[in-house]
């Protein structure tokens, strides 16, 4: 209740944060950079107290929101209206669509390049089951168990559906990374040397673009110098506070975790999963009140989840009378389909659908078709030839890293996953977000 109260005594101090940072993006990065080196060490500390789990979720996502949000959003946030500021200034050229290509400081981004570090580092010739024996015996060569050491490190607390505090971690299930690795070490392009060409290639737009503009209008160069700057600093950390919320939940979902093993052993919980269908109020109080049944608890928790998880295709958006809105369908020719054009480019490729990051591989040059995506999604772009979402648009997790990895994506295609079946081949045009299938499988 107090939040918009405190934002608003906040404000002076986020502007005048933003003009520093406007004024000297670089060392405002670096001093970012620290601060949330000292929340990760701030957050260690709280977590290995012996406190109540409700004590402990409050005092982490309070320190979360000062010390982390209140420093990473306005950056975004400023950081967006930077880009509306450029595109404005560079009219129609289509080199402005490059600006968004391959941006440093973007956490996701640098997570799905440290697991094809992994991956360029294995051994050839592996199939999925030596290399899941090999990760478990630490038999990799010791570079590449060097490099999956610090991915561990750096990213383990990941994982897809990761804001759920319930789903698996990359560190508790490596097994969900084994055909990546695979498929990565096996799709003919190294993506670190894919990732700075995409560099390169927004820095030549930029400096294209600057040219037109300082022709134009020399002060107006200069004005959009500076916003280039701002947003090549910090566009990418529109993933930051996502990864740190999700770094504060994995830390709970631990604490859960040694508390359940102690409830199964007590035969209170029929397994260790059992205890995600309990609220963490259940779970403290269960320390003081050793009658609970905690069985019992667990199964009226779920009755509503389970009734939903019958919902196989929940509609995109509905009010509250029960209307369902569905957008005008322009003119099509048969075998095309439409959607919202977020990330510009035309490919044709297979389609490959998804449901879930670790379902099956994506190889090389296919077609990623997905309800949605998250961030534990990502390094599955590496090998995207384009994407196709029901669900988001412009600004959509995967609409972002689309437009950062250069691959042509339409969101809001309705029913997507069930308009194609895996292996037909389509044309995807990222400009127009109209989808044509050209051959089926």
């Amino acid at each position: 209740m107090l939040l918009p109260f405190g934002l608003l005594l906040k404000l002076p101090g986020i502007l005048l944060f933003i003009r520093r940072a406007r004024k000297n993006p670089e060392k405002a990065h670096r001093w970012v950079q620290e601060q949330l080196l000292l929340f990760e060490t701030e957050a260690k500390r709280i977590a290995g107290r012996d406190a109540p789990l409700v004590e402990m979720w409050d005092e982490l996502t309070y320190k979360m929101f000062v010390q982390v949000f209140l420093r990473t959003v306005p950056l975004t946030v400023a950081a967006r209206r930077a880009l509306g500021r450029i595109k404005q200034a560079a009219g129609d050229n289509r080199d402005a669509a490059k600006l968004e290509l391959a941006l440093p400081h973007n956490v996701t981004t640098e997570m799905g390049l440290a697991l094809a570090r992994v991956a360029t580092l294995l051994p050839d010739g592996l199939d999925a089951t030596q290399l899941q024996k090999m990760i478990t015996e630490h038999a990799l060569p010791e570079e590449c168990l060097r490099a999956w050491q610090h991915f561990l490190d750096s990213y383990g607390f990941r994982g897809a559906s990761e804001i759920d505090v319930a789903a698996p971690r990359y560190r508790d299930n490596p097994r969900l990374l084994v055909e990546l690795l695979l498929t990565t070490k096996n799709s003919g392009e190294n993506p670190q040397e894919a990732f700075e060409r995409r560099g390169r290639e927004r820095r030549h737009a930029f400096e294209s673009l600057l040219k037109k503009v300082h022709a134009r209008d020399p002060h107006a160069a200069e004005k959009f110098a500076k916003d280039y700057l701002l947003f090549e600093t910090f566009g990418g950390y529109r993933e930051t506070h996502k990864k740190y919320l999700v770094y504060v939940a994995a830390i709970l979902r631990k604490k859960i975790l040694v508390q359940a093993e102690e409830l199964v052993a007590l035969k209170k919980l029929d397994s260790v999963e059992q205890v995600f269908d309990l609220t963490i109020e259940q779970l403290d109080a269960s320390k003081q009140d050793h009658s609970m049944d905690l069985r019992k608890l667990a199964r009226e928790n779920t009755v509503f989840l389970k009734r939903l998880a019958r919902v196989k295709k929940p509609p995109t958006v509905i009010d509250s009378r029960g209307f369902i809105p569905r957008p005008a369908i322009p003119p099509l020719q048969k075998g095309e389909y439409v959607g919202t054009g977020v990330s510009t480019g035309n490919v044709r490729g297979r389609i490959k659908i998804l449901h879930t990051a670790d379902e099956k591989p994506l190889l090389k040059g296919e077609i990623l078709v997905a309800r949605a995506t998250d961030p534990g999604w990502t390094p599955l772009f590496v090998n995207a030839g384009g994407i196709i979402l029901e669900v988001g648009g412009s600004l959509q997790h995967g609409a972002l890293v689309a437009r950062e990895y250069g691959i042509p994506c339409v969101t809001g295609v309705e029913n997507a996953t069930t308009l194609w079946q895996d292996g037909t081949l389509v044309k995807v045009d990222g400009s127009t977000g109209i989808i044509r299938t050209i051959e089926n499988s």
